[in-house]
């Protein structure tokens, strides 16, 4: 065991008594990682490995559906600092703004630079704590599907003064609007943002042209936009875009509602020539817009390309397996 560097118990109905035993163990002083999701370690499990030797060495933590709840996190706020934590998962733990609030009144993960919280409760309310804790300033991975987070939350991110350093952002599944969006494309926190998913968030195409629009977007190599009704509009206004020349994967699949039009927008662009993976599925492109794919003369990088449920005949299907445009694709989806 000395030279165990990984350990992985998920799953093992460990329960809060699990923890205090593994908190006590001795000799894995390499550590550095430890999987602990979907057990029922509780609060009390993890304060006694919070507060134990083995969790101050831990680099990369997941308490992911753990039970821990908002008690977990108070309990956290009396440890000493676990100065070693970069990465923490928190996700699915019915955790809600009183809980983070009391996390954002400490230092306990004074170096986290990755944290998921999906599927909580955080809301708005949360995110401002957050926004405002100097526990967060150097975060820069932050994923948060799920949360009840609508446009004030965007706007507490784009504001902040501690979390400054993003480089990668994932709010999928919250209701941050077209309002959000724009509010996030004017702050100067976006950029050194690398990837952003703000998929299922009722954007719009306004909201895509925010993005569009943005100077602070220009990091960008990869966008989710999945779920946001964009429309021709909202592909188009991507293609237009002089500021997402670095981006290498551009996913909006599912009720965007991109006809022939947005699909022509894509493959004549030449400011995403630099797309390495496209997802389209679930649109409604038809074999207008597959021809349209086929034959880009800008698109030649592409290595992946997922058009299906788009209402292809083999017609369509054809041109975009025969494509003498498409040289580089290795993965192409249709069905």
């Amino acid at each position: 065991m000395n030279h165990l560097e990984s350990l992985d118990l998920s799953s093992n109905e460990l329960g809060s008594l699990g923890a205090k035993v593994l908190s006590m163990a001795t000799g894995m002083k390499k550590l550095s990682q430890i999987d602990l999701s979907y057990n029922r370690l509780e609060g009390l499990g993890l304060k006694s490995l919070a507060d134990s030797s083995l969790g101050r060495q831990c680099v990369e933590l997941n308490l992911r559906d753990t039970g821990i709840g908002d008690q977990g996190l108070r309990f956290l706020t009396k440890v000493p600092p676990l100065e070693s934590l970069t990465t923490l998962n928190l996700s699915d733990n019915g955790l809600t703004e009183v809980g983070i609030e009391a996390l954002c009144s400490s230092m306990v993960f004074p170096n986290l630079k990755t944290l998921i919280l999906n599927n909580n409760h955080v809301g708005d309310e949360g995110v401002y704590a957050m926004a405002e804790s100097p526990l967060f300033s150097n975060l820069e991975k932050l994923v948060m599907h799920n949360n009840g987070l609508t446009t004030d939350s965007a706007i507490s991110l784009s504001q902040s003064k501690t979390i400054t350093g993003l480089r990668a952002l994932d709010l999928n599944n919250n209701d941050v609007r077209a309002e959000g969006a724009q509010a996030l494309a004017d702050s100067i926190n976006m950029k050194w943002m690398e990837s952003l998913d703000l998929g299922q968030n009722k954007l719009n195409h306004e909201g895509a042209a925010a993005l569009a629009n943005s100077e602070n977007c220009s990091a960008l190599k990869f966008l989710r936009l999945n779920n946001n009704n964009l429309s021709d509009k909202g592909a188009e206004a991507l293609a237009r875009s002089t500021n997402l020349l670095q981006l290498e994967t551009l996913s909006i699949e599912n009720e965007n509602w991109i006809h022939a039009p947005g699909a022509k927008a894509i493959s004549e662009s030449k400011n995403l020539s630099s797309l390495i993976r496209l997802v389209l599925v679930l649109n409604a492109i038809g074999d207008e817009g597959a021809i349209h794919l086929a034959n880009s003369k800008t698109l030649s990088g592409l290595k992946f390309l997922n058009v299906a449920g788009n209402r292809l005949t083999p017609r369509g299907e054809d041109a975009l397996r025969k494509s003498t445009a498409l040289t580089g694709i290795e993965v192409l989806e249709i069905v």
